[in-house]
């Protein structure tokens, strides 16, 4: 069960939308589990939250830096969700940010991502929701 004292493992945390979400969790007295590619770039935004350093191709750093994730956003392009839910424990409750051009009538490649997560996603059976902004 979740609780509002359980961090929220914020994937792509150094990314302009993850830091947002992040200072916003923080200021909110909320808990935050940065998952960052580069803890440089990361140290530099200045956010009060732990840091791990993750690469979202190797498997086995993602699943280590999402060992005790109880809430999860991931706020990178949806090209890695399907990685992330692979890495991911299976009763985490997942926010996962898709992608505006999942509605276009000729959607590009992120769009054509954000169509594969969600359906990976859902086929999952997982508790979340992923967003098209």
């Amino acid at each position: 069960m979740q609780t509002a004292a359980d961090p929220v493992h914020v994937v792509d945390a150094a990314a302009p939308v993850g830091a947002a979400l992040c200072r916003a969790l923080v200021a909110r007295g909320v808990p935050v589990v940065a998952l960052v590619g580069d803890i440089v770039t990361w140290r530099a935004l200045g956010i009060a939250a732990e840091a791990r350093v993750v690469e979202m191709a190797d498997h086995f750093s993602l699943t280590l830096a999402l060992r005790d994730a109880i809430r999860v956003a991931a706020c990178g392009p949806p090209l890695g969700v399907k990685a992330l839910l692979g890495a991911a424990p299976d009763d985490a409750l997942y926010v996962l940010l898709g992608s505006a051009g999942r509605h276009s009538s000729w959607p590009d490649d992120v769009g054509l991502a954000a169509m594969e997560a969600e359906r990976v996603f859902l086929g999952t059976g997982r508790c979340g929701v992923i967003l098209h902004p």
